[in-house]
C-alpha cells in the first residue's frame, strides 16, 4: 500500500456519498477514472479504494449475452 494523499481522501468522501445515495451500488469510479471504490464488509459498511492505471484492454462482445438481471423484492420503477 502506498501513501494516502488528499485526492484519495477526497475520493473517499465522493464514494461515501455515492454509496449512501444508492444502497444497491457495489462499485464506484470517479469521472477521471483515477480511482475505484468497492463496497466491502459483512455489513457492507466498509470501502476499499484502489488507484487505477492505464486500461490494458476492452474486449467487446466476446462472451454470450448475459440474461437480464431481475431483482426480487427490489425497488419498483412504477
Amino acid at each position: 500500500m502506498t501513501g494516502i494523499y488528499q485526492q484519495d481522501l477526497d475520493f473517499l468522501e465522493e464514494a461515501k456519498r455515492a454509496f449512501s445515495e444508492n444502497h444497491r451500488l457495489e462499485t464506484y469510479r470517479n469521472m477521471e477514472d483515477t480511482h475505484i471504490a468497492l463496497r466491502y464488509g459483512m455489513d457492507r459498511d466498509c470501502i476499499s479504494i484502489y488507484k487505477l492505471g492505464e486500461q490494458v484492454m476492452f474486449a467487446n462482445n466476446i462472451m454470450d449475452a448475459a440474461p437480464e438481471l431481475v431483482v426480487q423484492g427490489g425497488e419498483s420503477n412504477a
